[in-house]
């Protein structure tokens, strides 16, 4: 349920709710009576939830490194991740405050 929630809650939900869609089976028992199989169709949400939220986790991790002296990446670059704090100033506000790691 979680899974299918925030995928809606994405810009492109119109997308999933087909696919998902598409892959509910549809059929008739034996007595004539319909029968609907949502397997595939809830292991898709699963799966394409669990891969958008990495996905946007790694963004959110890349646009907190920043290029400066430190430990060198792959590339030979080197790096240093800086992390955001939030501080409560005096007067009500919040304040970030970068600290390297």
């Amino acid at each position: 349920m979680a899974a299918a929630e925030f995928l809606l809650a994405q810009p492109e939900a119109h997308r999933y709710r087909h696919r998902y869609l598409e892959l509910v089976a549809r059929s008739r028992g034996a007595d004539g009576t319909a029968a609907v199989d949502h397997t595939a169709g809830e292991r898709y949400l699963l799966a394409t939830a669990t891969t958008l939220r990495r996905a946007m986790r790694q963004d959110a991790s890349a646009a907190q490194t920043q290029q400066v002296p430190g430990n060198k990446d792959d590339a030979g670059l080197e790096v240093r991740k800086m992390m955001c704090e939030p501080r409560l100033c005096e007067d009500g506000s919040v304040e970030q405050r970068s600290r390297q790691q």
